[in-house]
């Protein structure tokens, strides 16, 4: 059995209030406000004892994302890092979506939500994709900045602060966003079977720039790239 300050055990009752897409706010993907949020723990390759963690949060809808480093995964570290997210969004935050971890389903956070008139919803247990988009932030800002060292000390906590003070403004204001549409099939032969995969996709400057080019209604308009193909061989 885990114990220490960095675990807390599930609080089941609580689970069974936090309900799929439902809340103050409608869920709507398109409108800016809506973030998948998710720990990645920095234990190294022990997760004995206490280490710090990185809460990081995407918007659905635009890419912008933020990373704050926490002393440890309990309920009251995730719910502090939730209101310095709020002051830091361009946009006010509508609705939270995170896994079902009790770092998030908890009585604390909860109730922070309904105080706050924020939409609090979870992902289905082992259904990693539902969410996607926080899961792609956690490796290409995270683990390809930070690695996957151990950190536990107040220092080290101060260091990575520093990082992502920097780094949200490199990620949010000058690097691209690549978002998917769809995915068609396109070709099929007898011999073996190959699938030829067509990805569209939206290209977009910057974080920022989404945020600027969002249309009265809440809807981007992305620039069309040339699709990419992937293929697919089972003997």
């Amino acid at each position: 059995m885990r114990s220490g300050e960095g675990y807390q055990p599930p609080n089941l009752g609580c689970c069974s209030k936090t309900p799929l897409l439902c809340g103050w706010n409608e869920w709507d993907d398109a409108q800016p406000g809506f973030v998948e949020m998710d720990l990645v723990a920095h234990c190294g390759v022990s997760a004995e004892g206490i280490y710090l963690n990185t809460l990081t949060a995407t918007d659905i809808s635009t890419g912008w994302a933020e990373c704050f480093a926490l002393p440890n995964k309990t309920q009251a570290a995730v719910t502090q890092a939730v209101c310095e997210l709020r002051q830091r969004l361009p946009f006010p935050l509508l609705g939270i979506d995170s896994d079902n971890g009790s770092e998030f389903i908890n009585d604390t956070l909860y109730r922070y939500c309904l105080a706050e008139k924020i939409t609090f919803t979870r992902s289905r247990p082992y259904k990693k994709n539902d969410q996607a988009h926080v899961e792609q932030k956690n490796w290409s800002v995270v683990r390809h900045t930070v690695g996957y060292d151990r950190w536990e000390t107040p220092e080290e906590r101060d260091l990575l602060a520093s990082i992502y003070t920097d780094l949200r403004l490199y990620v949010n204001f000058f690097q691209p966003v690549l978002k998917l549409i769809g995915k068609v099939q396109v070709s099929l032969f007898s011999d073996y079977v190959t699938l030829n995969v067509q990805q569209k996709c939206h290209l977009d400057l910057s974080e920022c720039f989404s945020i600027i080019g969002l249309t009265q209604n809440g809807r981007r308009e992305g620039i069309p790239i040339k699709s990419s193909r992937s293929s697919f061989v089972i003997c």
